[in-house]
């Protein structure tokens, strides 16, 4: 279907003046972890995806290392589109990105929220280019939520911290490592700062506060 897509367009001279993008949703596990699914915060659910043919602006095969989210899709497709990005929406256009230029004070990290009780745990985290920090509080007692609903679960709340340069495939947990001390202090604190960005309330969780967030 791509390449019948992008045919048509070079068969029909519409592909100078026409931007495609290819992207879907995360990934599923394929037994990797002994997991199937997707909702879960490792690599290959995470990641997702994104290739574009801008004719005159990107260059063929150009790839671009930054760190976008599916919340920057809207604003980027509006700002191609010629209109105004509405100062409510989260996200950020990469528009620039395209051109090969990287936009002033671009986010190095991603936050993840997967909030729904059950199966697998509600748990969030954070990512940058080298690390990634996961907490799993939905394995731990009480959790109130925003309505009041108070949600049971069992066990207790469970960090996990990767060290993604050295440890792609995230199968060493390092996070009670010692020598891993000021990295982990260091991602918690950009976590607690990414949270109250997109305004998640700290306070809710309150499994979150006594783990020292």
């Amino acid at each position: 279907m791509w390449g019948g897509i992008l045919h048509y367009l070079d068969k029909n001279g519409l592909a100078e003046n026409t931007i495609v993008i290819y992207t879907s949703d995360q990934g599923a596990f394929l037994g990797e972890h002994g997991l199937w699914d997707k909702r879960l915060m490792y690599e290959e659910s995470i990641r997702m995806p994104f290739l574009v043919r801008y004719p005159g602006v990107t260059k063929p095969g150009a790839i671009n290392d930054n760190i976008i989210t599916n919340l920057d899709f809207a604003p980027t497709l509006l700002d191609l589109a010629g209109i105004n990005v509405p100062e409510d929406i989260q996200g950020q256009s990469f528009k620039a990105m395209f051109a090969g230029d990287d936009p002033q004070d671009w986010p190095n990290a991603l936050y993840y929220h997967y909030a729904q009780p059950g199966t697998p745990p509600a748990h969030l985290g954070i990512r940058t280019d080298t690390h990634k920090l996961i907490y799993y509080y939905g394995l731990a007692g009480e959790i109130k939520m925003e309505s009041g609903e108070v949600l049971q679960s069992e066990g207790q709340p469970y960090w996990e911290l990767y060290d993604i340069q050295n440890d792609p495939t995230e199968m060493n947990n390092l996070y009670d490592d010692p020598n891993y001390a000021s990295t982990r202090e260091n991602l918690i604190e950009q976590l607690k700062t990414i949270m109250e960005y997109y305004d998640e309330d700290i306070e809710r969780y309150k499994n979150l506060v006594k783990a020292g967030l």
